[in-house]
C-alpha cells in the first residue's frame, strides 16, 4: 500500500487536477494508494503525523519519502535498504544520514570507543547475543555541567557516525509509531510545532534510538557509480531561513538530545567489518570510511550469501531449538 499523509484541508485537491487524480485513486479501492487526512483526523497540520498510529499500516516495514525527496531507485530501496531493515528492524534504517560533532574531548573519546564497539558488533556472528560484546553506549551530554554544545553537520551525509536519519529513503518499524504521540511526550511534540525548522526528522530519529538502545544503520544510497549531479530537493524552509537556517537547526539538534540527555552510539558504513573499510588520522581522531562509497550491488555483504550480515538472524526454531 501507498499512504500519502496529508496535513491540508481535502479541499486543495478538489480543486486542483492532480489533486482529483489522487482523490480518484484514494477512493478506489484496488487501487494501493489512501490518503490519510490529518485534519479530518483531530490532527493539526505537523510533519509528525507521518508517524501517527492512526494511519494504520497494513505492513510491518515503514518505507518514507518527503513530499520534495530525493527519491532513490528501486535497486537500492529493495535490494539494499530493506534486506538491511529486515536484519535490524529494531532501529531506524536509512541511506539520507545526518550527524552530530561533538566539541568536548571527553565526548570525543567516547565516540571513538562506540564506533569501535559498533563495528565489533557488526562483526561478531553473534550480533550482540551474551556470548558477543555489549552494546556501545551512548554519550552523555552534560550542558548544565561542563557545557558540552553538539555541532550540527549539515555538509554531507555520512555512512559512519551518523547520529540521525532524514526520512527520505529510510524504514522504520510500524510499532514505533505508537511511542511519539503517548501523552508523556507533549513537550517534545510541542517543540516540534514552534520551532522555525519543524524538527521532525531530529525528533523522531532521536526517539527511536533511545527506545531500540541503538544508533540506526545506514546504507549506500547508490549502487553503481556517482550520477554527474545530485537530485536537487526544495529546502522548503531552507529557503524561508537563509541567513539563519543552520543555527536554528544546530539549536534543534541541541535541545532534542538534550532533552533526553545522551546522544546514540553513531552509525557505521555498508562496509563495516569488511576488507572496504578504511581509516585516517584526522586532528588525532580515527575517521572510519568506505573504499568505494559507493559499491557495486555484489559489494555490499548482507545481500550477498555467506558475506558479513547476511545470515546473521536466527534460524527458524522447531522444538525449542534452531534448526
Amino acid at each position: 500500500e501507498i499512504i500519502l499523509v496529508w496535513n491540508s484541508d481535502r479541499s486543495i485537491l478538489e480543486t486542483d487536477v492532480k489533486g482529483k487524480r489522487l482523490l480518484g485513486w484514494h477512493n478506489d479501492s484496488s487501487h494501493p494508494l489512501r490518503i490519510f487526512f490529518s485534519l479530518e483526523n483531530g490532527l493539526s497540520n505537523c510533519l509528525l503525523n507521518r508517524y501517527h498510529p492512526m494511519i494504520k499500516p497494513k505492513y510491518e516495514a515503514l518505507m518514507y519519502f518527503d513530499d520534495d525527496g530525493p527519491f532513490f531507485p528501486e535497486r537500492v530501496m529493495v535490494d539494499v535498504g530493506f534486506e538491511l531493515w529486515r536484519r535490524n528492524s529494531d532501529v531506524q534504517v536509512g541511506s539520507f544520514p545526518r550527524n552530530i560533532r561533538f566539541v568536548s574531548p571527553r565526548m570525543k573519546e567516547a565516540q571513538q570507543e562506540a564506533t569501535k564497539l559498533s563495528i565489533r558488533m557488526v562483526t561478531d556472528e553473534t550480533n550482540g547475543d551474551k556470548e558477543g560484546p555489549q552494546q556501545p553506549q551512548f554519550t552523555p551530554i552534560c550542558r548544565d555541567a561542563v557545557g558540552d554544545k553538539l555541532e550540527y553537520n549539515y555538509f554531507d551525509f555520512p555512512q559512519w557516525v551518523a547520529h540521525f536519519i532524514l526520512p527520505s529513503g529510510s524504514f522504520l518499524h510500524r510499532n514505533f509509531l505508537c511511542f511519539m504521540f503517548h501523552p508523556a511526550l507533549e513537550e517534545l511534540r510541542q517543540y516540534v510545532l514552534e520551532h522555525p525548522t519543524k524538527p521532525d526528522d531530529i525528533t523522531m530519529s532521536t526517539l527511536v534510538s533511545h527506545l531500540a538502545g541503538k544508533a540506526p544503520r545506514v546504507f549506500t544510497r547508490r549502487v553503481h557509480e556517482p550520477p554527474k549531479q545530485e537530485q536537487n530537493r526544495r529546502k522548503l524552509l531552507w529557503s524561508d531561513n537563509k541567513e539563519i537556517w543552520a543555527n536554528i537547526r544546530e539549536e534543534a539538534a541541541n535541545s532534542v538530545s538534550g532533552y533526553f540527555g545522551a546522544v546514540n552510539p553513531g552509525s557505521v558504513g555498508w562496509c563495516a567489518g569488511t576488507k572496504f573499510q578504511q581509516q585516517k588520522q584526522k586532528r588525532g581522531q580515527t575517521e572510519f570510511f568506505c573504499a568505494p562509497e559507493f559499491p557495486a550491488l555484489d559489494l555490499v555483504p548482507w545481500v550477498n550469501e555467506g558475506k558479513l550480515g547476511h545470515d546473521q538472524c536466527d534460524p527458524p526454531i522447531a522444538g525449542g531449538k534452531k534448526v
